[in-house]
Formats: structure tokens, sequence, C-alpha cells
């Protein structure tokens, strides 16, 4: 049976109507020789000005991309829209919900309009409604944060022992206060 057919408008390859320069039905196999740089590569080669794309799609619908494009310097795992993955290899950031990411990693589930602080601009979560982050552990363990440098690992951290109910503050290396299970306040000492 025929396997593949060549018209005005491509390559089709397991169909006989191609819509596309190389339509394939079926699986596709890159398998490399193992030797040098043959390795099973597909390249995709762009124009400076273009965007890069694979496609996803579920019974016609698309799904889901994996784009490039080129004048952002942007790698993405999007629905189409913004909404997604965005990876940025020239100022290595990456951004969740945001095409532009301001900070080395920043999420987005709405434009805040906060202009970041230099110093605090490592991760940022961002919202123009009610934002948070959950730290979430056993309720026999304990939720931290921590603050180092390069000679001590602990040099000051919060602690929320789920086990006794206490928050803990911690500086140079020592706690300092405590917030206890009944909300006593304990200033320099622990009981």
């Amino acid at each position: 049976s025929e396997k593949m057919r060549l018209n005005s408008t491509g390559l089709g390859i397991g169909t006989s109507s191609p819509t596309e320069a190389l339509e394939v039905k079926g699986r596709i196999i890159i398998d490399g020789d193992g030797s040098g740089n043959n390795h099973g590569t597909l390249i995709i080669d762009g124009s400076a000005t273009s965007s890069s794309q694979i496609r996803f799609y579920q019974n016609g619908t698309p799904k889901g991309y994996v784009t490039y494009w080129d004048s952002s310097d942007t790698l993405g795992l999007t629905d189409g829209s913004a909404n997604g993955l965005h990876f940025s290899p020239s100022n290595q950031r990456v951004g969740i919900g945001t095409a532009s990411p301001l900070a080395t990693l920043h999420v987005d589930t709405s434009n805040s309009g906060v202009a970041l602080n230099s110093e605090a601009d490592d991760f940022f979560v961002e919202s123009n409604s009610h934002t948070g982050i959950t730290i979430g552990s056993g309720s026999s363990h304990r939720s931290s944060i921590y603050f180092a440098n390069s000679s001590d690992n602990d040099i000051g951290r919060i602690v929320v022992a789920h086990d006794s109910g206490t928050m803990r503050f911690n500086n140079n290396a020592s706690e300092r206060m405590r917030i206890d299970a009944s909300g006593r306040f304990l200033f320099a000492k622990t009981s």
C-alpha cells in the first residue's frame, strides 16, 4: 500500500493529501547513531524575528505549545496565550503566568503593579488581590524560613514547630523570641 505522496502542497507520509510542506500521520523516531554529534537531534531554525513552535493538539483542538520567541529570547510552555511557564536563557529568569519575568523566579497570577526592590528580586509572587505563600509540613514537624550567609547556614530563621504550637525567631544563630501555643510573647526565653 502507498506509504507517502508528494504533491504541489508538500510531502505526505501516511497521508495522501498533505496540508503542509511535510505532514506525517503516525509516530516519528529520530535516532542518532551514537557517534560524534549524531544523537537524534531535531533542529528548528527560524529567523531573528520569528517564533519557532511545537504544537500539541487533541482531536484538532490546540492544547499546548512549546514556543521560542527570538525577539525576547524566551522559551515557553503555554496554552497558546501568555499563560504558562517561560524561561529566558539570556537573563536566567523563569516566569509562571508571565512572559516577562521580573525576578529570577516570578509567579504572577495577576499583575500587582509592584516595582521590585533590587535587593529582593530573586523570588517574586504577585497578584492584584490577596497573595500568599504556603509552607506545609507534617503535624509533628517544623515549617521554616532560613537566612544564611557563606559562613553560617542558619544565621537567622523563622520556625513554626507544629508539635508544640510555637513560632520561633532566631537571630545570630540563636533563638531570641518565641510565641507559645497560648499566644504569649516570650523575649530572650523559651518558656
